[in-house]
């Protein structure tokens, strides 16, 4: 859907609106970027993908939850109730952190 939607999006805009579209802002699927360069709507023109930071922050999170769970399986504590543990709490404020940076770095 995604995919079809931007390329009628981005095929039109010249022709309607006497413009083109650069930027492609993506939430980690590839997919509709990579449709769109292999299209080349512009013939030639470079499409930039950007990244949703709060798509981004919660893929860390997610990852490293799935970490923990599967290091737990292994026997490996990640997790737990000691200091310096990681626990889901600490996950949450990681991914406030990392979005946090990233906005320090990118904006």
């Amino acid at each position: 859907m995604e995919k079809t939607a931007a390329e009628h999006l981005w095929l039109r805009s010249i022709s309607k609106w006497k413009m083109r579209y650069v930027d492609v802002l993506g939430d980690g699927d590839a997919s509709t970027y990579d449709h769109l360069w292999k299209l080349d709507p512009y013939n030639g023109t470079l499409i930039n993908k950007e990244e949703c930071i709060n798509h981004m922050s919660k893929r860390l999170g997610t990852g490293l939850r799935e970490l923990v769970k599967k290091e737990a399986s292994l026997g490996v504590t990640l997790g737990g109730r000691g200091e310096g543990t990681l626990k889901d709490t600490t996950i949450t404020k990681l991914q406030g952190y990392y979005r946090y940076a990233f906005k320090l770095v990118h904006c």
